[in-house]
């Protein structure tokens, strides 16, 4: 179904305006009456839901980067296991004797 059709009549300097924009964007006008609609009326244009989808996922992407860049204490794991084992006796974890710590170079 395509997009309704709306003509309007505009002031000559909201025209002016119009196309100084048009010009600086590369938008068409359409495009740019929707998106200054959309903004007016407090829908967020696809650009700006892009736009903050990016900030969230840059958000995430430092926070899991400094979570992989700490590391917890191997005692702390051996006893989450443990306990995991005596909460889940079914679990298929099982412990392993640390070998990988002994005669590493």
């Amino acid at each position: 179904m395509p997009n309704p059709f709306l003509g309007v009549r505009i002031p000559p300097d909201v025209h002016e305006a119009l196309m100084a924009r048009v010009e600086a964007t590369g938008q068409s006008k359409s495009d740019t009456v929707v998106d200054a609609l959309r903004a007016y009326l407090g829908m967020s244009s696809h650009q700006d839901r892009i736009g903050e989808l990016e900030s969230r996922l840059s958000v995430l992407e430092t926070q899991l980067e400094d979570l992989s860049q700490r590391s917890l204490p191997e005692s702390h794991i051996e006893n989450s296991a443990a306990s995991h084992l005596e909460q889940h006796p079914e679990s298929p974890i099982k412990t392993h004797p640390q070998s990988h710590t002994e005669n590493h170079i």
